[in-house]
C-alpha cells in the first residue's frame, strides 16, 4: 500500500508538472520562427520524433490493428502518474469530495442528452480545436514561411486538453463509485432476469453449448456491480432502454444512511427506510450505469464512427505534411559538430592514419 508521504510527493510534482505546462504552453512569449530552423541535434530529433508521432497515429486510425508497445505505455503511465495523483488528492480531499460527486453527476446529466442525441460535444471539444490549429500551422508553413499565426490560436488547445480530462474523471468516477458502492451492498448485488448472452459470457466462460446445459431456467442472475453497470450501459446503448433490476442492501449501509441523514436507527424492520434505502441504492447504481454510458457513446465517435475516423486522418495528415515539410527544408542547416566526440580525430578518411583515442 502506498504510504501518504509517496502520495503528497507525487502530487507535489503533479502541481510542478502541471505549471510548467501550462507556462510552456499557453504563457510564455513567442516570438515568430522563421522556416527553415537552424537544426541543432535536439532539434532535429524533436522534428523526426513529431513526424514519427503522427505516422503513427495516422496508422492507427488507418487500421483496425492497434500497436500495442508495454514499455511506451509503462512509460506514458510513469509520466502521468504524478498528475493523477494531484488530481486523486484533491478530489478525495474531505472538503472537496462531496461536492466534486454532486458535480460529476451534474456534468453527466447535462452531457446525457448531448452525447447521446448529436455529435456536437465531439465536434466542439475534438475536432474543431484541431482544425482551427491545424489551419494555422498550414498557413504559417506553406505562405508565411514562418510560425506566427499558430502561436494566436494555441489557446484553443484548452478545449482539447478539458476534453481528455472530462473523460478521464468521468472513467475515473464510475469506477471509483463503485468501489465506493460495493462493500454496501455485498453480498447482495444487482439481480436481473435471465439473459442466456450474459449467462454464457458471464457463467460459461463464452461457451454456448456449456451454457445449454447448465442453465436452462428462466430465473434471475445476480451480477458483481462492475459487471452489471457494463452490461447495464451496454443494454441502453444499444437498445436506448434501461436494463431492470432489483437490489438490496447490508446493514452497514443502513447505519452509514442514518448516521448520514440524522435518522435513528430501528431495531424492527421499518419498510419505509426500506424503501428509502433501497430507492438510495438504486439512485446510486442508475448514476454510475449513466456515468459508463456516457463513456460507451464518446468511445463510439472516438473510436467507430467512419465520418469523424475520417476526419481525424486528415487533420493529423496536414500535421504531418507541415513538420515533414519543416524538417526537410530545415536538415540543409543541420551541421554536426563531431568535437563533441572526443574519440573521434579530424583526420582524413582513408588516409591510411589509425584513429586515436
Amino acid at each position: 500500500m502506498k504510504t501518504k508521504p509517496y502520495n503528497v510527493i507525487l502530487s507535489i510534482i503533479g502541481l510542478v508538472l502541471l505549471i510548467v505546462f501550462i507556462w510552456l504552453r499557453f504563457v510564455r512569449i513567442r516570438l515568430p520562427k522563421d522556416i527553415p530552423f537552424n537544426l541543432s541535434i535536439e532539434g532535429l530529433l524533436i522534428l523526426v520524433w513529431i513526424c514519427m508521432i503522427y505516422l503513427y497515429i495516422i496508422y492507427t486510425l488507418s487500421t483496425e490493428k492497434k500497436l500495442s508497445n508495454a514499455f511506451i505505455n509503462n512509460l506514458i503511465s510513469n509520466i502521468f502518474k504524478p498528475l493523477e495523483a494531484l488530481d486523486h488528492s484533491i478530489k478525495n480531499h474531505p472538503l472537496i469530495n462531496p461536492y466534486y460527486k454532486r458535480f460529476i453527476i451534474y456534468i453527466s446529466n447535462k452531457l446525457h442528452p448531448i452525447l447521446y442525441s448529436n455529435r456536437i460535444y465531439y465536434y466542439t471539444f475534438a475536432i474543431f480545436p484541431r482544425l482551427v490549429l491545424v489551419t494555422a500551422l498550414f498557413i504559417d508553413t506553406f505562405y508565411f514561411h514562418y510560425l506566427s499565426l499558430i502561436y494566436k490560436v494555441l489557446l484553443i488547445g484548452v478545449l482539447l486538453i478539458l476534453n481528455r480530462y472530462i473523460i478521464y474523471s468521468l472513467k475515473y468516477a464510475k469506477e471509483h463509485f463503485i468501489i465506493q458502492l460495493e462493500p454496501l451492498i455485498t453480498p447482495h448485488r444487482p439481480r436481473i432476469a435471465y439473459d442466456h448472452q450474459i449467462y454464457i459470457d458471464v457463467y460459461a466462460d463464452g461457451d454456448e453449448e456449456r451454457a445449454d446445459d447448465e442453465y436452462d431456467n428462466d430465473i434471475g442472475m445476480c451480477l458483481e456491480l462492475s459487471i452489471f453497470v457494463f452490461y447495464a450501459s451496454r443494454f441502453y446503448y444499444l437498445y436506448d432502454e434501461k436494463l431492470e433490476y432489483s437490489i438490496f442492501y447490508n446493514p452497514q449501509y443502513k447505519e452509514i444512511y442514518c448516521k448520514k441523514h440524522n435518522v435513528p436507527i430501528p431495531n424492527k424492520f421499518c419498510s419505509s427506510l426500506n424503501d428509502k434505502l433501497k430507492e438510495n441504492v438504486r439512485q446510486k447504481i442508475d448514476n454510475i450505469v449513466q456515468i459508463a454510458t456516457l463513456i460507451r457513446y464518446y468511445e463510439l465517435y472516438h473510436e467507430y464512427t467512419p465520418e469523424i475516423k475520417r476526419m481525424k486522418i486528415l487533420i493529423f495528415s496536414n500535421y504531418l505534411l507541415c513538420w515533414l515539410y519543416i524538417l526537410i527544408v530545415s536538415i540543409p542547416t543541420f551541421s554536426f559538430d563531431f568535437s563533441i566526440l572526443p574519440f573521434i580525430d579530424n583526420i582524413e578518411p582513408f588516409s591510411g592514419h589509425e584513429i586515436e583515442y
